[in-house]
């Protein structure tokens, strides 16, 4: 029994040395972000003797010493489970409080360059213009107060539109960053599990995934699950993690489709279908799971981000920070443009009362402007024709439908319309027709040249193609519509919002021929309906008849009012109002008067009225003039700011709290580890201290005695 002196010393010094080196590796890590407290658990040994028939006989069992049971990593999950709870709110507050100050700064309100002083002064012009109609200094000021006024809701929605593509690129790099943790939190469940199922406690590991959990709590609330890696594993070990994507009250968003599956070692992909209207986010998919944007209620960036971007609302409508304030914009100078050219054509300028009554316009869409610039006696048509190896059955139909088409289209007529032809397999390159010419008018040309294409195995890409039809007709860019013929489904890689503002902002339709039914083509209709296009089906044999209906009636109208100037289009209006040609050609057309007298100042002052007549810019109904509507609209803005930074403050501020709390069990306190390096090092002392004695017994029993 005496060397069992020398064995307790032994396990002593070993255990106090282990309990010493841990507070050394806690010390180390004083300053490291996410790490987490470790202590050595002491354990007693087996005493001895141990049941058996031939033990030895004594009045007790004699302890034999101590070990180190394991080393624990010191946390509290359930100051995890607040803190994340907290993180994801204040990502979700930070974002949109950033979004909303954001168009604080740029509406810049109250200011001397913001929209109000700048609306302020061109009142004060027409209310001077009334006094003085017939000065030419006082009417270039009038001109230029209203260029101003056109400059700014350019530069306001301008600039909100590239705000709200940053908010896009934020959106979508956050999705990259929640798939990329997801990634990275399954591989480490991969070896924990090995390290657990080997009898070890990964320690840093631990807090190397769940300071990722932390990152991926501010990007979306989520709900960690844990899971026993297996039977070789001790029942203090972690496991490994399952996340999940819930809502606000904790409940899993996408059914059974987790982000980290830790049962099966695998993830599922996040992706936002940014195929709603406008390019908005129409739908979010985990997995085999897809739920409607609007009901993504998930506190976090992403969320914020969403909102701030644009997503489709239940009703199918585009709703959002950015697109909310766009589309204010857009009603507030729209019904002003549209109220204040009421009065003006009403009136009489100095022009009129020389030449007879016009009905002149103050202000224009950028799109009229463009459109009256183009010849009234045309309105060509590209068509974009699918040459991949599957319309092989069908070219010869569609060529021979085209040319009836283009033969109604023409209807007899003296009117000269233009066709151009695309084959986009490869090169989308414009067919060209005699002399190099990329135009026609030989409806017969357009048959011989879909029926020569060559045909091609590759994959189409539409989209590109369509894309690609402005570099290749932008020189004459007479052509109101675009037809494409395909198929199949899109295989473009470009998206649908890729490619319409472009079109839309110069009036070209674009409609699609193309079987409705085969998989893939939201991007396709979404372009057709945006564009104001049609699509039909290109198994029905009538279809021909029915795009001579649509494109005829659409020329038609497209020729009798080209020029005119009086369709608005509201969405985007704020981008595109102008000043028309006629008043930056001619001060003398701005409409002062009522009568013919050229000292009548009475048209303009009705025109100053404008701005304090009461009407409905939005779908309330509800009545205002425009400086009361603007000044509720920066207000809402204000509160809505406000209101979201005070959230952001105390959710910070629980959040803190929190990880005080969470801190206080987990973090490195330089003062205790201290302390306990003291007390092990003395236990360790002690421990040797021990040894020697044994030491010294033990020679004297076996040298010193006989």
């Amino acid at each position: 029994m005496g060397f069992n002196g020398i064995e307790v010393a032994k396990n002593a010094i070993l255990t106090q040395r282990s309990a010493i080196t841990t507070t050394g590796h806690n010390i180390s890590n004083v300053n490291t972000e996410g790490y987490s407290r470790q202590r050595v658990n002491l354990a007693e040994t087996t005493p001895m003797p141990v049941e058996s028939r031939n033990k030895i006989k004594l009045p007790g069992q004699l302890g034999t010493g101590v070990e180190a049971g394991t080393v624990q990593r010191i946390r509290d999950q359930f100051f995890d489970f607040q803190y994340r709870n907290e993180n994801s709110k204040i990502g979700y507050y930070e974002t949109k409080a950033d979004s909303l100050q954001r168009i604080e700064n740029v509406m810049t309100e109250p200011s001397r360059q913001g929209l109000s002083e700048t609306m302020n002064k061109f009142w004060q012009s027409l209310q001077d213009l009334s006094v003085d109609p017939s000065h030419s200094g006082t009417r270039a000021v009038v001109r230029e107060r209203g260029i101003a006024v056109a400059d700014t809701f350019n530069y306001l929605s301008e600039t909100l539109q590239s705000m709200q593509q940053e908010k896009k690129t934020e959106m979508d790099a956050k999705v990259n960053e929640v798939n990329d943790i997801a990634n990275k939190i399954n591989q480490l469940n991969r070896e924990i599990s090995d390290l657990e199922n080997n009898g070890y406690l990964p320690n840093d590991l631990y807090d190397t995934r769940d300071q990722l959990v932390d990152q991926l709590s501010e990007i979306v609330n989520v709900k960690v699950t844990t899971i026993k890696s297996g039977q070789g594993s001790m029942a203090i070990a972690d496991g490994v993690y399952s996340i999940e994507i819930v809502d606000d009250d904790g409940y899993s968003l996408f059914g059974g489709d987790k982000l980290v599956n830790g049962s099966s070692f695998s993830t599922n992909e996040l992706q936002l279908n940014e195929d709603g209207k406008n390019g908005s986010v129409h739908s979010i998919s985990l997995g085999s799971s897809t739920i409607d944007a609007h009901q993504f209620q998930s506190k976090g960036e992403l969320q914020a981000l969403i909102e701030s971007y644009g997503y489709e609302n239940e009703n199918g409508d585009v709703a959002g920070i950015f697109p909310n304030m766009l589309a204010k914009l857009d009603n507030m100078a729209y019904i002003f443009a549209a109220e204040f050219n009421k009065v003006h054509k009403d009136g009489n300028s100095l022009h009129e009362i020389d030449n007879g009554p016009e009905e002149i316009l103050f202000f224009s869409d950028a799109i009229n402007d463009r459109v009256a610039s183009y010849p009234k006696d045309t309105t060509d048509i590209v068509f974009v024709v699918d040459n991949s190896g599957t319309m092989s059955p069908k070219l010869e139909s569609v060529a021979e439908k085209l040319g009836d088409f283009a033969d109604a289209i023409k209807g007899g007529t003296e009117r000269e319309i233009q066709f151009g032809l695309v084959k986009y397999v490869e090169d989308n390159k414009a067919v060209n027709f005699e002399g190099g010419d990329r135009w026609t008018t030989d409806v017969s040309k357009i048959q011989e040249a879909i029926q020569k294409t060559d045909l091609d195995g590759s994959q189409e890409d539409l989209l590109g193609a369509i894309n690609n039809v402005l570099p290749l007709y932008g020189d004459q860019e007479t052509f109101k519509h675009i037809v494409f013929i395909t198929d199949e489904g899109d295989f473009g890689n470009l998206a649908a919002h890729d490619v319409i503002d472009q079109f839309t902002n110069r009036g070209i339709q674009i409609h699609g021929i193309y079987p409705p039914n085969t998989y893939n083509v939201e991007d396709l209709t979404n372009i057709t309906d945006q564009s104001g296009g049609v699509s039909l089906d290109i198994e029905e044999d009538d279809w021909p008849d029915d795009l001579v209906n649509v494109l005829g009636t659409s020329i038609k109208d497209y020729i009798e009012t080209a020029g005119n100037g009086e369709k608005f289009f509201k969405e985007g209006f704020a981008s595109r109002i102008s000043v028309s040609q006629d008043i930056l050609n001619d001060i003398d057309k701005i409409a002062a008067a009522n009568g013919d007298s050229v000292g009548d100042g009475s048209n303009a002052n009705e025109l100053a009225d404008v701005g304090t007549t009461a009407f409905s810019y939005d779908a309330s109904n509800e009545l205002a003039d425009f400086r009361s509507y603007y000044e509720s609209v920066i207000g809402s803005l204000g509160v809505e700011s406000k209101e979201a930074q005070r959230l952001e403050r105390n959710a910070d501020t629980i959040r803190q709290s929190v990880n005080e709390r969470r801190q206080s069990i987990s973090s490195v306190s330089l003062d205790e580890e201290m302390a306990r390096m003291i007390e092990f090092q003395h236990a360790y002392n002690a421990a040797a201290r021990n040894m020697t004695v044994m030491d010294e017994v033990l020679d004297r029993i076996i040298n010193q005695l006989g």
